[in-house]
């Protein structure tokens, strides 16, 4: 098993698999591809709590779009905790390829529950979604306005933005961010967009119709590596007013 996930490596998402391996068994110290170093290892089930706040009693009957899926591990945790349907969805083969290797390996039901690769202004959305989870993305496109109106259009309930942020530009601002087209963990486009705080995504969402939204957290300055004016926040918007009268 460790050696059909180096195979699959380097891995993002930190994923107990049925056996009881986990996916980062298979990440290693060097990689021959620079495009493969640099990898960070995240636990999805961070986001358990907020999603059992906002469906106390599950998602039993909900459906769940994963937008920039990476290996598929909150769509797994969307489905353990009831989801009736779910659909992530990468840009990046390499990614897909995890998510499907997982699906196969996991201990639980996969039913209804696909992984496609598609870029966010191609992937097929007409079946609209409860919840919507765009989580690490906006910060890779060239045109993360546009994005994000598409996603609140076939999103029902609630929409979940979490993306990285500048401290050195104004809350409502977004800046160009040039970044590599190969790396795993950045955008296919090169150009991309910065946002400065959650206003900035704010003020689209309530355009959009989310008439309820709430800052879950906002990291300025992350003071990681040579970049200290990059940080990170996460927006809550529902649709619905008072919603979120007391989000996690």
């Amino acid at each position: 098993m460790v050696e059909r996930l180096r195979s699959l490596a380097p891995w993002h998402m930190d994923l107990v698999l049925r056996c009881g391996t986990r996916t980062v068994a298979g990440n290693l110290c060097n990689y021959a591809e620079a495009d493969h170093e640099h990898v960070i290892a995240i636990d999805p089930d961070e986001l358990r709590s907020t999603l059992e706040h906002l469906y106390p009693e599950g998602l039993a009957g909900r459906s769940f779009l994963d937008v920039g899926c990476n290996a598929g591990g909150y769509s797994f945790l969307a489905r353990s905790l009831g989801a009736s349907r779910t659909l992530g969805f990468d840009v990046r083969e390499h990614w897909i390829r995890q998510a499907r290797f997982v699906g196969e390996h996991w201990d639980g039901d996969t039913s209804n529950m696909r992984f496609e690769v598609a870029h966010i202004h191609d992937v097929d959305l007409s079946d609209g979604f409860d919840l919507t989870l765009f989580k690490g993305v906006f910060y890779h496109l060239p045109a993360p306005i546009h994005a994000l109106l598409r996603l609140c259009d076939a999103t029902r309930d609630v929409i979940i933005v979490d993306t990285a942020s500048r401290s050195d530009i104004p809350e409502n601002a977004l800046v160009t961010n040039f970044e590599s087209r190969s790396h795993v963990m950045s955008g296919v486009d090169g150009l991309a967009w910065m946002p400065g705080g959650p206003r900035a995504v704010i003020d689209i969402l309530t355009h959009a119709g989310f008439q309820d939204c709430h800052v879950a957290f906002w990291l300025k300055e992350l003071a990681m590596g040579p970049r200290p004016e990059l940080g990170r926040f996460r927006v809550i918007a529902a649709r619905q007013p008072g919603r979120l009268a007391a989000p996690s």
